[in-house]
């Protein structure tokens, strides 16, 4: 649930068509964080493989799927290589290169 009675799915396929894309790709973040903060890591990575297909040239979704892959099934080796991915769309993104940082700091 994601408040109000309405459910995940509820939720997407009310807001998507009504919103666009570019909307879509705004409320993205925080509804997938809610999701994660619930212990909900494959709605949430879900949510941002969805909106990859809605902006695949967008680096700092791969970093939210890293992140993700960390909390649910800590694999560092799977958030690198999406890290990678993200730097390969965007060689500036800041955010990538912070996680990068935060990663290799804490191993």
């Amino acid at each position: 649930m994601l408040g109000f009675g309405t459910t995940f799915g509820t939720w997407a396929s009310l807001v998507w068509p009504r919103l666009g894309h570019f909307s879509f790709l705004i409320t993205c973040d925080p509804v997938s964080q809610v999701l994660s903060d619930q212990g909900k890591f494959e709605r949430a990575d879900d949510l941002y493989r969805r909106a990859q297909e809605v902006d695949p040239s967008n680096a700092n979704l791969h970093v939210h799927r890293a992140l993700i892959a960390l909390q649910w099934k800590g694999d560092v080796t799977g958030a690198v290589d999406l890290i990678k991915e993200g730097l390969g769309l965007d060689e500036k993104c800041e955010f990538a290169y912070e996680t990068l940082g935060t990663i290799e700091v804490t191993l």
